[in-house]
């Protein structure tokens, strides 16, 4: 069974960045793939951070790190 975490983009960037965080801890072979609001947001703990605009894009990164 294939299973990642997706982090969407409306909660402030420091709400996310933690749940990301508490993820990566508690759960490291898990992939995480953060939705960005703005090209200013980091989330180094991410396996995948992109923009929220285009969900073919950022679908094609849930796909890419799940076959991996």
């Amino acid at each position: 069974m294939l299973w990642g975490i997706v982090v969407g983009f409306s909660a402030e960037h420091s709400v996310r960045a933690a749940m990301v965080l508490w993820f990566k801890t508690h759960y490291p072979k898990i992939p995480v793939v953060v939705l960005q609001f703005s090209s200013w947001e980091k989330f180094p703990e991410a396996d995948v951070s992109t923009f929220s605009e285009d969900p073919t894009i950022w679908l094609t990164e849930v796909a890419g790190i799940l076959k991996s």
